[in-house]
């Protein structure tokens, strides 16, 4: 009897030992959830009444790129507070013992608005979001048959195929203002997990969706390859991260996705 009691603690800790490498952190309240095709942080947010941003600093995530079966852990990601009628970030702050400067880089803002119902992240640490700030304008683009395009969030969208939601595109609006070295960083930096991260300077016999790039990074295993593209369009810079599976479908779908990105408006 000891000894089958000693291996159930042994199996326990093992146990803990692995959610732990996967940077799962349980309580007696936290639930996972498994990334299905189609879902976004922005909806997985809404769904489990949380936001993107405690999202992401329960499960370190650094961008808002998920993957289908994917875990994440969506519930106590992070104390909140729901502003009620009357408050300020002054007074919110003061009530948490926080400063008004740790609030709003907890919580992405920019300026001391707050509204009634808003969800403010009160304990964790800031989350480092390399994406710039979206800006005030709709993208638009002309969707094939077998392909879906939406929103996640403010100036973030994707557009997947329906056939098979591994092959995708997230689309980033950036500001003008953004400093390019910063962002070659970034990119560097993340596709650094998928392989060895290779700068593509001869584009004349590449895709035209490519030409005219401010940079283009890409990076791949027997798996997947990835890519990272800033393009400046009718001014606008705009961020490309491409999620292309090796699979044969690759010869019909990439060229897709781009021929469709190569439609893209915008929408003040």
């Amino acid at each position: 009897m000891f000894n089958l009691k000693k291996n159930a603690i042994k199996m326990m800790a093992l146990s803990l030992g692995v959610t732990a490498m996967m940077g799962f952190v349980h309580s007696a309240d936290a639930a996972i959830y498994e990334v299905k095709r189609g879902d976004t942080l922005f909806r997985i947010a809404q769904e489990n009444k949380t936001t993107v941003n405690e999202l992401k600093q329960a499960n370190n995530l650094k961008n808002n790129i998920i993957f289908p079966g994917q875990k994440l852990q969506v519930k106590d990601a992070a104390t909140s507070y729901v502003v009620k009628r009357g408050d300020t970030l002054y007074s919110i702050a003061k009530k948490h013992q926080m400063k008004v400067n740790d609030l709003k880089k907890l919580n992405g803002l920019t300026t001391n608005t707050i509204f009634p119902g808003q969800k403010l992240v009160i304990k964790g640490k800031p989350v480092t979001d390399n994406s710039i700030p979206a800006m005030n304008k709709e993208v638009k683009l002309t969707v094939q048959n077998g392909y879906q395009f939406v929103k996640e969030e403010p100036g973030k969208y994707q557009l997947f195929s329906k056939r098979d939601p591994g092959f995708f595109v997230r689309v980033e609006l950036v500001d003008t203002k953004a400093n390019l070295s910063g962002l070659k960083k970034n990119a560097q930096e993340y596709l650094n997990t998928t392989g060895n991260v290779k700068e593509v300077k001869d584009l004349k016999n590449v895709h035209p969706f490519y030409k005219g790039s401010e940079f283009y990074f890409t990076s791949s295993n027997p798996k997947v390859q990835q890519s990272i593209v800033v393009k400046k369009i009718n001014g606008q810079l705009v961020k490309f991260t491409l999620h292309l599976l090796d699979k044969e479908e690759a010869e019909d779908i990439t060229p897709s996705l781009l021929n469709q990105l190569q439609t893209i408006k915008f929408q003040i």
